[in-house]
């Protein structure tokens, strides 16, 4: 297993192309992975954070930016054309700039659909001919579909150039599942190892696996997000860690099938294991301290 194992991860090295320490996985000290764009403060923000970001950096459109009807689409309705000749400002507005604009009172989609029923009624047979036209071009300008809230509207929190820990862990523990779906069901090596590689890859980007310097927090704590240009923010027990748990269960091969315990090693790391003979100290559940001798080339946990 294991010499399958190395020769998965060789054979996703040669065609990613990632740098990599001697075990295969991700080397800190070369370049950074990335799934987003890069951006932050030399410590503790997300530039360095080995990691990905909720959205990447962007600029965002200015206030005059917004609102600004296309000039050959005004041409192209009969029904704005003949609302800026007769002076009506009910939908469509004229700047002193010779712009277009849509009624600056409009909120969504619900304010122009109402503009549109209170028009007089000499326009209501151009209403209904050009009313789904009106529509598309209110969301041409505005998007609203594209908007995903603070996210792709500003830089605090979850938002631009923003890493949301709980999404990264939910990413690895997705690349897990995929991975040990191809494992059980004998896919081909080279698609296996490609898994690892990300797997491994994103897991060096959770925060325990991090100094505190380029956390911004003590690594072992869970955070919500880590803002760009800053630290890890908002700490508290988020759903990030259940699935670490889960994760770190899948790599040490703990399996449980119709109320059997069984473990797989094949994703579990071969530096895992320890060199020399050494004790295990746990709980047992009768809450008594309890230790096991565990010979060198083994490991030990509970569950």
């Amino acid at each position: 297993d294991d010499k399958r194992l190395q020769h998965q991860r060789k054979t996703a090295l040669g065609h990613l192309g990632h740098p990599r320490d001697a075990r295969g996985q991700p080397n800190a000290s070369k370049e950074p992975f990335s799934y987003g764009a890069p951006g932050g403060a030399r410590h503790g923000g997300t530039q360095n954070s080995h990691c990905g970001n909720v959205i990447a950096v962007k600029n965002l459109p200015g206030f005059l930016e917004k609102n600004n009807i296309p000039n050959e689409d005004v041409l192209k309705s009969k029904l704005l054309t003949n609302l800026l000749n007769d002076d009506n400002r009910q939908i469509i507005v004229k700047d002193c700039e010779d712009g277009y604009h849509f009624n600056g009172s409009f909120n969504n989609i619900n304010s122009l659909i109402d503009a549109l029923k209170n028009l007089p009624e000499q326009y209501s047979d151009t209403i209904k001919k050009e009313r789904n036209f009106i529509y598309d071009l209110f969301e041409k300008v505005f998007d609203h579909k594209s908007f995903t809230g603070r996210s792709g509207t500003f830089y605090g929190y979850e938002g631009l150039g923003s890493i949301y820990w709980h999404m990264v862990s939910k990413l690895q523990l997705a690349v897990y599942e995929v991975t040990n779906k191809a494992i059980i069901s004998n896919s081909d090596e080279k698609v296996i190892g490609q898994l690892f590689d990300h797997y491994f890859e994103i897991n060096e980007g959770i925060g325990v696996n991090k100094s505190p310097d380029l956390y911004g927090a003590f690594p072992t704590d869970p955070y919500s997000h880590t803002p760009f240009g800053r630290g890890a923010q908002q700490p508290g027990m988020t759903g990030q860690v259940k699935e670490d748990i889960i994760s770190r269960f899948g790599e040490l091969g703990v399996r449980v099938k119709e109320g059997k315990i069984s473990f797989d090693t094949t994703i579990l790391r071969k530096d895992e294991f320890i060199n020399d003979k050494s004790k295990f100290k746990y709980v047992d559940y009768n809450n008594n301290i309890q230790h096991v001798e565990l010979e060198e080339k083994s490991l030990g946990f509970s569950i």
